[in-house]
């Protein structure tokens, strides 16, 4: 028998002897890197060089976004360049009405770029933009990448002295990737515009407690000690790091590393996902906080997408029930601009994500259907 195992072995092509041999080498590799490179070298390196020039531009007060200890960031005030427009409290807004004109319903946005409309659109093409009317004024404080998370921390911490009548959430075709994640590379390793630290919250005992951050100090921290010991503790996706310093240094075991993930997002969880459970209480937060300062909530579903959602069944309108099934009154803006009847090519700007000024305008229409509903009278 081991001498039939000895001539396969021999009669084995060259290319295949080759193969063996590197993923040996990779093997070793894999064993031994680990144990001789620091892991906050490999964490300084899993961040390409223009992550760390927009770092840079961050922390020196020269981004679209600036430093928050509350929330991680939040726009900059006072901005303009090109399309993107910000006034003194950070928002994305028209100023046609003054916010405080007691005639006025007052409408107060937050979300993502999803609901600030990204650099693609002008302040007038904003989904709050088009909601407004002689009798409706709005605040849009979308912020890039913001979870529901961030959403509340930006409320509590700097717009409740605003008092909207009403605060429009709007919440992303993956609202939950957001919620277990600090630094944002691990999260997202191609978003180099932003690579920052947020601030999350935790489950303990029913009750939400924050993780709080500080990003100068965790961004500016020489090496990256402190940076690695909180994502270490606290970001879900530091498993991405171990797999990053442990398989991605080599061709083979790199190819497996890159294939596998995107083969499991696409597959059934067999599990539950505790990040749900992490939702359901931001999102009861957010209510009874805005509840509590006398406005409605009302959550505007983004749609997610030319394409839409990998992965099987339709966890889209599996979440929409969950919300509903909570209390909430949801907007569904998939369904929104399906039934709209425009091509997808004139709703959706180049990136396939971001709506265009027509796609958040007949977003806006049907927000503006249930802002009648939520004050009992039509708007003009």
């Amino acid at each position: 028998m081991v001498a039939t195992f000895v001539r396969v072995i021999r009669g084995m092509p060259a290319v295949v002897w080759a193969a063996g041999l590197l993923l040996l080498v990779e093997v070793a590799a894999y064993l031994v890197l680990p144990a001789l490179v620091p892991e906050s070298r490999y964490l300084d390196r899993y961040v390409p060089a223009s992550g760390h020039l927009s770092v840079e531009a961050f922390l020196a007060g020269e981004h679209l976004l600036t430093p928050d200890t509350a929330t991680g960031w939040r726009s900059t005030p006072d901005q303009v360049r090109g399309n993107w427009v910000t006034d003194s409290l950070g928002a994305r807004a028209t100023h046609r009405h003054q916010w405080w004109d007691p005639s006025l319903v007052r409408i107060l946005a937050l979300g993502s770029s999803m609901m600030n409309g990204g650099g693609g659109v002008t302040n007038d093409g904003t989904i709050t933009a088009h909601l407004e009317s002689a009798e409706v004024t709005t605040l849009n404080f979308g912020t890039m990448l913001y979870g529901a998370d961030q959403a509340l921390m930006l409320y509590r911490s700097r717009l409740r002295a605003l008092r909207p009548h009403v605060v429009v959430l709007g919440l992303d075709g993956d609202p939950l990737g957001a919620l277990v994640n600090l630094y944002v590379p691990l999260r997202n390793r191609d978003e180099t515009n932003m690579p920052f630290v947020k601030p999350r919250y935790v489950l303990r005992r029913g009750s939400l407690e924050k993780i709080p951050v500080d990003p100068p100090f965790l961004l500016g921290t020489s090496g990256g000690d402190s940076l690695l010991a909180v994502v270490r503790e606290y970001d879900e996706y530091y498993p991405r790091l171990v797999r990053f310093a442990r398989l991605e240094q080599t061709p083979m075991l790199g190819t497996a590393s890159w294939l596998i993930p995107r083969i499991a997002q696409r597959l059934p969880s067999a599990l539950p996902d505790h990040r749900a459970g992490l939702l359901d209480a931001v999102l009861k937060e957010v209510g009874r906080v805005v509840r509590a300062d006398g406005a409605e909530l009302l959550i505007l579903a983004m749609p997610p997408g030319v394409g839409g959602l990998p992965g099987l069944g339709d966890t889209y309108a599996t979440r929409l029930d969950r919300w509903r099934g909570l209390g909430f009154r949801v907007v569904d803006g998939r369904d929104v601009l399906e039934r709209s009847g425009e091509p997808e090519a004139i709703l959706y700007s180049e990136d396939g994500v971001h709506l265009t000024s027509l796609g958040n305008a007949v977003l806006a229409g049907a927000v503006r259907w249930e802002l009648e509903a939520i004050l009992d009278r039509p708007l003009s």
